[in-house]
Order: structure tokens, then C-alpha cells, then sequence
């Protein structure tokens, strides 16, 4: 191997390193997110779940709306029993970063598969889309 060769190596090695950091600092916030989406989702906190909620969501879903499904999710599901992450995928774009994670749910009213999608702003994970089924 040439010495050029191994610089773009190490270059590349070390920004795929850093990259690893941050997709594991992104995903860990993303993760906690959803712990606490659940607390807030089992205590009735469905109104401050939204305003905690990204630009994002706020633009596709007005308050009202939002409520009234997860008031409806909420009782129709029951409270959260246990989550397994079944997958997650990150996008990097030059305006933000967005987190899915996917999850098996068992709540007191029966299981569900849950995807979350987050926007990492400022060191935060911002609900941007929700979807159960």
C-alpha cells in the first residue's frame, strides 16, 4: 500500500469513526426520546408531548388533531407494558438529522409496531412523525 493510499485510509477510518459517534449519540438520544414519549403517553401528557414536538409535526398536525389521536391511541391501547427495538435508520441532511426507530410495543390493550421519527436539534430529539399499527 502507498503512502498516499494509507493517508486516505486513516482519513477515511477516522471519519467513519466519528461518524459511528455521533450515529450512536443520535440513536441514545432517539432512544430516550421514546421512554419518555411512553411516561408522558401513560401519564396523559399527550398535550406536552406536542409541544415538545419538532416544527415538523406542528406543520402537519395541528394540536387539536394530534390530541385527539393519541387521546384515542392512548385509550384504546392502554398503558405501556414493554418496548423492543426492532430497527432504526438514520438520515443526515445539510439541515438536520433524523432519526427512525422502530418498535414491537406490548400495551395493557394489546401489541403494536411503533415508528418514530426524530429531528436531533440543539442536542435534542424532536418528535417529527409517529405511526402505529
Amino acid at each position: 500500500m502507498t503512502f498516499f493510499r494509507m493517508q486516505l485510509f486513516a482519513i477515511a477510518l477516522g471519519l467513519a469513526m466519528l461518524a459511528g459517534c455521533s450515529m450512536s449519540g443520535d440513536t441514545k438520544l432517539a432512544e430516550q426520546a421514546v421512554t419518555n414519549f411512553h411516561q408522558m403517553l401513560d401519564a396523559g401528557q399527550i398535550d406536552a408531548i406536542y409541544a415538545t414536538s419538532s416544527d415538523d409535526l406542528k406543520k402537519l398536525a395541528t394540536r387539536e388533531q394530534f390530541v385527539t389521536f393519541m387521546t384515542h391511541v392512548h385509550e384504546k391501547m392502554g398503558m405501556t407494558k414493554s418496548t423492543t427495538e426492532l430497527n432504526w435508520h438514520i438520515d443526515y441532511n445539510t439541515s438536520a438529522e433524523i432519526v427512525t426507530l422502530t418498535y414491537a410495543t406490548v400495551f395493557g390493550g394489546g401489541n403494536a409496531k411503533e415508528s418514530f421519527v426524530f429531528g436531533i436539534q440543539d442536542g435534542k430529539a424532536l418528535l417529527s412523525g409517529y405511526h402505529i399499527k
